[in-house]
């Protein structure tokens, strides 16, 4: 009997030990980069850019990669657009973001499968939201994600319809014709550390 007991205190003590011993994963918010990729033309070129201005709030700590970024809540200032042309930043700022809804796009991860690598993402952009599939992939201490949505979903039409008419000329192919696509690509990228005891 004495034996028995001795064997499941050892065991407890073990149990306990384990979860004492539990990484803690934190997310550098300093690292956080919202970007994006539009596309133009009947040959789907890509043009990229991100957000000079992200505010994060929240809990940024957590015992796995999905804790630690399940409580974060991340808003970009859509007027902050770069992408490392003058011109056209102002040129998006003032005939595409600047016909939404006023506000920041906010973002928060609704679930996580790691294994998986796969996110969704409660994206609300245009005063509308909607639930955006990820695709994550973890490389060392950085984790990135991307994600498909149609501006059309969020309500933005006439946002649409203002970038297409301004870039006319700029979005046409080489078979003459103009093209702006209203598919974007959202890409998240993020550093984090792991401490464990």
């Amino acid at each position: 009997m004495r034996t028995v007991l001795t064997l499941v205190f050892a065991l407890a003590s073990l149990a306990s030990s384990a979860l004492a011993a539990e990484c803690v994963y934190t997310l550098n918010n300093k690292s956080v980069v919202a970007g994006w990729t539009a596309y133009k033309t009947n040959e789907k070129l890509a043009v990229g850019g991100q957000f000079k201005k992200v505010d994060l709030s929240g809990k940024n700590a957590g015992p796995s990669l999905f804790k630690m970024v399940e409580g974060v809540e991340v808003r970009a200032d859509v007027m902050s657009v770069n992408t490392e042309n003058p011109g056209r930043d102002k040129t998006l700022a003032d005939f595409f973001f600047a016909k939404l809804s006023p506000g920041p796009a906010v973002g928060k991860i609704k679930q996580y499968d790691e294994k998986a690598g796969k996110a969704v993402l409660a994206l609300t952009l245009n005063g509308k939201q909607k639930d955006v599939p990820l695709k994550v992939e973890v490389k060392g201490d950085n984790v990135s994600a991307t994600g498909d949505i149609d501006i059309l979903d969020f309500g933005g039409k006439d946002a649409f319809d203002s970038i297409h008419a301004k870039c006319l000329d700029q979005h046409k192919g080489k078979d003459g014709v103009s093209k702006t696509w209203s598919a974007v690509t959202l890409n998240i990228k993020a550093g984090f550390t792991k401490a464990c005891p």
